[in-house]
């Protein structure tokens, strides 16, 4: 059975396919699909999958060997799970863990390709400062960066995608991330006015000069977290508070923030939207930061101030009005 993808002429993918193996009821498929995405195309149909144990697959990426023939790379049947069902995702993946070989032919794929590509790339570790470029396209909505070693470098790229409505740049498990600046936070808050999702855990040299850039220019957030963010102070909050009417969700555990930051968050618009606070392990704050959440805050369900040395026991009775009068799904603190 042949097959034409129907678009010769694109950069991409020479792929032909053997199975089951020969023998009763064998079926041989051969799929030439010459200049065009192949593979990568046929991951993106719905329910593209092998059904039978054996499965011989190779493919090309368009560049030419020494010998005159298309040939880049090969995936021999060796790499190929031997189990049913099998997806050809799988034959991505392995595309993208070798992502450095071919990766200036990823470039002029259509976006939607690029965004399974990034999707499978970052989720590896393997988008870097110095390849994000190729896998970039205006159009892309979401970014999950947390596996990749990027900088500010990486953030002035984004900016490109003025779409862009989610974003994290968390640091990995057990680490801090230097890299990542509020200059960069700043360029990519500039160009990208409907984010909504952002977060930034362990990111230390991120400041309020920072997190005032991005209220300012991303009036649309609603999750916003800043856990283990050294840099930041009451200054970030207040910029929160005053700038963010749609805020739902924020996190600034193991931060500098004061009794006075928390104030100046729950005294704006945002008060009225909020929904989960959380601000673990905070030394500086007290009972105060408590009551002014508790009492200004009428949708709150989430509350976590666990690790807060200067919370005593009054919080747990203002926390057991709360719970009469409110749909508090979770509440976690210590009481030293």
């Amino acid at each position: 059975m042949n097959a034409d993808c129907g678009l010769a002429g694109s950069p991409g993918i020479n792929c032909t396919c053997l199975f089951p193996p020969p023998g009763n009821n064998s079926q041989f498929f051969s799929a030439q699909f010459n200049g065009c995405y192949g593979l990568l195309l046929l991951v993106t149909a719905p329910g593209t999958c092998v059904n039978n144990s054996s499965l011989s697959l190779t493919f090309t990426l368009g560049s030419t060997d020494t010998t005159g023939n298309q040939s880049i790379w090969q995936l021999p049947p060796a790499h190929l799970p031997t189990y049913s069902p099998f997806s050809l995702l799988r034959c991505v993946i392995y595309v993208a863990r070798s992502f450095s070989r071919y990766d200036s032919q990823i470039e002029p794929l259509p976006p939607h390709i690029k965004d399974k590509l990034i999707k499978l790339l970052s989720a590896h570790g393997h988008i870097s400062d110095s390849n994000i470029s190729q896998v970039l396209h205006p159009g892309v909505m979401k970014l999950d960066l947390r596996e990749c070693d990027i900088s500010d470098v990486s953030l002035q790229l984004i900016s490109r995608c003025s779409q862009l409505k989610e974003i994290n740049v968390n640091a990995r498990k057990g680490e801090e991330r230097t890299s990542i600046t509020s200059e960069g936070i700043s360029a990519l808050a500039q160009s990208c006015p409907n984010l909504s999702v952002i977060s930034m855990k362990r990111c230390c040299n991120i400041t309020d000069h920072g997190l005032l850039s991005v209220t300012r220019n991303c009036r649309l957030l609603r999750v916003v977290n800043l856990s283990g963010c050294s840099g930041i102070s009451d200054g970030s909050l207040g910029a929160l508070g005053q700038n963010c009417t749609f805020l739902q969700s924020v996190d600034f555990s193991s931060t500098k923030v004061t009794d006075d930051g928390v104030r100046a968050l729950v005294s704006g618009s945002c008060a009225q939207t909020l929904k989960e606070v959380l601000m673990s392990r905070c030394v500086l704050l007290t009972d105060r930061a408590v009551e002014y959440v508790v009492l200004s805050c009428p949708h709150i369900n989430i509350f976590v101030f666990h690790g807060c040395p200067l919370v005593t026991g009054w919080s747990r009775e203002i926390l057991e009005r709360m719970a009469q009068s409110n749909k508090l799904k979770q509440v976690t603190w210590t009481i030293y």
